[in-house]
C-alpha cells in the first residue's frame, strides 16, 4: 500500500519537534506533502530542515496549490495551532474534503464541537482529536505497577500550564485559549486517566470533583494555571496485559 500524503498546519513545537519527525521515520506509511505557517520564522526553520515540500503562508494558499498544482494531493492533514484559529482552519480543511487529525482539544465549546462534527459528516471525511500524553514512557511505567496495586476505584489528577511567563502568549489568555489549564491541560488530564483505566469509549470515569485555580498572581493573564480533578467510578484495571 502506498503511504498516505500527509499535510502539517501550524509550524509550532508539538509540531516541529515531535509530529514531524515521527512523520518521516515512516515513510513506508506517511509521505510529507505539504506545510502551512503564517509566521515567516516558522516557515525558514521548516524549510531548512525539509528543502524539498513547499511551505504555504495560509490554509488558503496550500489548498489552491493542493487543488491546482499538486501532484501528489493531500489525504489528510495534522493540525496543531492555538485554539482560537482552529474554527477557521478546521472548517476550511473539512469543506475541502480532507481527512482530518487535529490536536487536543476536540473543541472548546460544544456548538464548535458540532460544527466539526456536521461538517466531517456531510464531506464524508474522517475527523479525530490526537491525544498523546497516555503514550508517555511515565504512563507506560505506572500502567505496569498498576496490577500490583489491585483494582482502582478512584483517580487523583493534577495539571499546571508550565509556562515561565503566562502574560507572554496566547494560552493564558481566555479570548484566545478559551479558558487556561482544563481547556489545555485538563484534556491531557481525562485522556490520560482513560488512559489509565483502559476504558472503552461508552465507559467514561466520573469526574467527582474539579478545581481551577490561579497560582501565579503576580503575572497579566485571566485564566486559570492549574487544574484538578477526582475520578471516581473507574472500572477495575487489575487484569490488563
Amino acid at each position: 500500500m502506498a503511504p498516505i500524503r500527509i499535510a502539517v498546519v501550524g509550524l509550532g513545537e508539538r509540531i516541529l519537534k515531535k509530529a514531524l519527525g515521527a512523520i518521516v521515520s515512516k515513510p513506508e506509511y506517511w509521505q510529507l506533502v505539504a506545510a502551512t505557517d503564517p509566521i515567516e520564522g516558522a516557515r525558514a526553520v521548516f524549510q531548512s530542515q525539509y528543502t524539498d515540500v513547499p511551505v504555504f503562508s495560509s490554509v488558503e494558499k496550500m489548498l489552491e496549490w493542493n487543488d491546482q498544482t499538486a501532484q501528489h494531493p493531500i489525504q489528510v492533514v495534522y493540525v496543531a495551532v492555538p485554539h482560537h484559529c482552529y474554527p477557521l482552519v478546521v472548517s476550511n480543511l473539512l469543506s475541502a474534503r480532507l481527512h482530518l487529525l487535529k490536536e487536543k482539544p476536540a473543541a472548546i465549546t460544544s456548538e464548535e464541537l458540532l460544527l466539526y462534527q456536521r461538517l466531517a459528516e456531510s464531506h464524508s471525511v474522517i475527523l479525530s482529536t490526537a491525544g498523546q500524553r497516555r503514550y508517555s514512557c511515565a504512563m507506560a511505567r505506572m500502567k505496569d505497577w498498576l496490577p500490583l496495586v489491585g483494582d482502582v476505584h478512584f483517580i487523583e489528577a493534577k495539571r499546571k500550564l508550565c509556562i515561565a511567563d503566562l502574560g507572554n502568549g496566547w494560552r493564558a489568555q481566555s479570548a484566545l485559549a478559551g479558558g487556561g489549564a482544563m481547556a489545555d491541560v485538563g484534556w491531557h488530564l481525562m485522556d490520560m486517566v482513560i488512559g489509565l483505566a483502559n476504558v472503552g469509549r461508552d465507559s467514561v470515569p466520573d469526574v467527582a470533583y474539579s478545581r481551577l485555580f490561579r497560582v501565579r498572581t503576580t503575572q497579566d493573564y485571566d485564566c486559570e494555571d492549574s487544574a484538578e480533578k477526582d475520578n471516581s467510578k473507574v472500572d477495575s484495571v487489575k487484569d490488563r496485559t
